[in-house]
């Protein structure tokens, strides 16, 4: 279709146009589906410390779409308007990353590591009612999209994040400094080990 530096993310709209951003998150780029040279629509704003643009996802109807600015070191979601490509960001809501918009009106996110949705206007970006957390432990990228997709059906589907249990040995530690595994323990991911007062047990949490 066309050649881009570094593809991050992109959406197909309903005219055949697709958006998209690049690993630099420079801005938001437009290119026919059928080919043709890429065109830059978005620029991050340097006056409201603006730092980078990415995530479209264009929503039903093509008349506008979300994308994600980072300003300030934080992520929000940003409506922007296909015909004038001016963005209007929700600043009441702190993203992780990418979001995904799921019919009639609900903006999916994550956040603080898991799944959260809002109700959303896709016409006007007018944000109604309170985040309600859905999942926890939902996987994203290290740039922060979503391994997630969603139905026209509504069914969910997505990849949990996986949280490595640590691996640790219990062991006996004399006055003296010597040390020593307990024998019969296998290792595993043992937290805040308590004595017993007649030194003959030990109680441990279990991490995960």
């Amino acid at each position: 279709i066309a050649d881009v530096p570094s593809l991050a993310h992109a959406s197909w709209s309903d005219d055949d146009t697709i958006l998209f951003a690049t690993a630099a998150s420079d801005g938001i780029w437009r290119v026919p589906s059928g080919g043709g040279t890429p065109e830059q629509v978005t620029r991050p704003d340097p006056s409201a410390n603006e730092t980078g643009h990415g995530f479209p996802h264009v929503l039903p109807g093509g008349k506008t779409a979300l994308i994600t600015v980072t300003a300030a070191g934080s992520a929000h979601p940003a409506v922007l308007a296909l015909d004038t490509f001016k963005w209007r960001t929700l600043t009441q809501l702190t993203i992780s990353g990418g979001t995904r918009f799921v019919p009639p009106g609900y903006l999916l996110f994550a956040q603080s590591g898991g799944l959260v949705a809002v109700a959303i206007d896709p016409d006007t970006g007018d944000v109604r009612g309170r985040p309600i957390p859905l999942i926890e432990r939902v996987d994203t990228a290290l740039s922060g999209a979503l391994h997630l997709a969603v139905s026209r059906h509504g069914t969910l589907v997505f990849v949990p994040r996986e949280i490595a249990a640590p691996a640790r040995s219990l062991m006996m530690v004399e006055r003296d400094g010597r040390a020593q595994s307990l024998q019969g323990a296998r290792s595993g991911s043992y937290e805040h080990p308590r004595i017993s007062p007649d030194a003959r047990w030990v109680a441990v949490t279990l991490q995960g």
